[in-house]
């Protein structure tokens, strides 16, 4: 994105993913994954806020 002219402004880190498939049994509402409470906290997704120059 730096290499196209953009400036990154913000970079926010969540601990779950978007589930790309239903598992079985899944309710409607159950589509993000999150690792076990157990495991270490790393990002598994970022979202940027960029802005264009001038």
């Amino acid at each position: 994105m730096t290499g196209a002219g953009t400036r990154i402004e913000a970079l926010h880190e969540h601990d779950s993913t978007p589930r790309v498939l239903p598992r079985p049994g899944d309710s409607r509402d159950a589509h993000w994954d999150r690792l076990p409470r157990s495991a270490p906290l790393i990002p598994l997704l970022f979202t940027p806020r960029v802005s264009l120059p001038g």
